[in-house]
This record gives structure tokens, sequence and C-alpha cells, in this order.
């Protein structure tokens, strides 16, 4: 199975090289590819922007796509999901915070049949390394989004997925920021595309700073935990097929 690697950056991300190094070294098994997808919201900043990041991505043999004067986590997605070619397609953060060893794992259930496979920080085995309130605040969300008639994982939150290709060409997606992580996966689910989820490790970055801002993501949430909960009320009157899939399943 072809495997397709997003990594969103905005500008530059001082963790990157590290990052890529690091996701070529556990991904020598597979069929990789790997695209970074760079915002420069700033066009005087480009040439700086493509002076660093082509490097890094034509070191482990991958490309780097520029949207110049644009910004946004989904739209950055998107058109990352547009390019990839891979039949497995998973976005994977430029700050070291994702465990590349992890991404085997990921692809191994997907090719056991899964549609969405999801690295959970909150299911048995999973863990943070960092803890912070924003990853209490993740978790708390996570619990409501299952309780409320969500995917039945532990981490729909985490943008640390693997998608197959026949997701993302079904399930529209209008979300600009991080939460296309959750509004994506609820959707497929609600679709009826089988999701499932493996233990993974999420570590706090060490250099930069996080682009998520409470204030302006608590919003933009609490429109797919609502989303969550009516197609649940939907699926009881027969309106949307949620399909309930065990692990032997």
């Amino acid at each position: 199975m072809k495997v397709s690697v997003l990594i969103p950056i905005l500008d530059t991300e001082p963790q990157l090289a590290e990052t890529v190094a690091r996701l070529r070294d556990a991904c020598r098994d597979l069929d990789l590819e790997v695209l970074l997808v760079v915002d420069v919201p700033d066009p005087s900043r480009e040439d700086a922007a493509r002076a660093g990041n082509d490097e890094i991505a034509e070191g482990v043999g991958g490309r780097a796509i520029y949207r110049v004067g644009q910004r946004g986590f989904g739209s950055a997605l998107r058109l990352g999901f547009a390019e990839a070619t891979g039949e497995a397609v998973i976005p994977y953060m430029g700050d070291a915070c994702d465990d590349p060893a992890d991404i085997p794992a990921l692809v191994a259930r997907m090719e056991a049949g899964w549609d969405v496979v999801a690295g959970s920080r909150y299911m048995p085995g999973g863990r943070i390394v960092g803890n912070t309130f924003k990853q209490r605040m993740s978790k708390l969300y996570c619990r409501l989004v299952r309780l409320v008639g969500g995917p039945p994982i532990h981490d729909v939150a985490n943008a640390f997925k693997a998608y197959r290709r026949s997701v993302l060409d079904s399930v529209t997606t209008v979300a600009e920021s991080y939460d296309l992580s959750v509004e994506l996966t609820v959707k497929a689910y609600q679709q009826g595309f089988s999701v499932t989820e493996v233990p993974t490790t999420w570590t706090n970055r060490e250099l930069g700073e996080s682009n998520w801002r409470a204030s302006q993501e608590l919003r933009r949430y609490s429109r797919w935990l609502l989303l969550a909960l009516t197609g649940r009320r939907r699926a009881r009157a027969g309106a949307v097929p949620v399909i309930e899939r065990s692990e032997e399943g």
C-alpha cells in the first residue's frame, strides 16, 4: 500500500529537519510519499520559506507545495489530500510531536480493511509526553464526542490518522482550522466508513510556538460535537447508516 504523509507548515518549522529525518528512518519499509504543504501568508517571505523547506523535502525524496498569501490548516490539508497519490494518507505534524514509529501500525490496520485509523493518545497504551491544559481539554472533548454518538474511538481530535483514499474522495469538509480532523472523522463514520484506532505517543513541542489558540478553536470544535449528537439522533430515526464494527469484524 502506498502511503502519503502530509506535513503542513506555516512559513518554516524549527523542528522540521528532525521530523522528516525520523520519518524517513521509521518508514524505510513502506512505499512512502512525503508532501510538505507550506503556507506563506506574507509573500515577502516566500524565498526564505522555499530555501529551507525545499532542501528538507528533497532530502527525503519528497516535495513541497506552496500556498503564497494563504493560511489555514484545514485548507492546507485539503490541498495535500488532492495532491497525494497514496492509498493511505496521513497528516503528520512538522514539530516532532507525532512518533513516526507509530505509522506502520496505522498502515497495518488500514491494510486489514479499516477506512480510518486514528492515532490515539487516550486509549490504553497511548500516552502524552508533556501533558498540558490543552491536552486535558482535548481528552474531555474526545470523550464527549464519543459519548454523544461520535466514532467509537478515544481520540477523535488527533490529526495523526490514516485515511483511505475513498474516504477523502467521498467526504466533503469545510473546516479551515485544526478541527478538520474531527469533522472528517465524524462525517466518515456517519457515512458508513469503518473507524478504528491504535495507541500512539504525542510529545509536546520543544522548539517554536504552537499556532493552536483555545479561544479561537472552541467554537469551531463545538460544531462537530453537535454534528455527532444530531447524527446519532438521525441514525436512530433511520436516516443515517452508522456502522458499528468490532475489532474482529
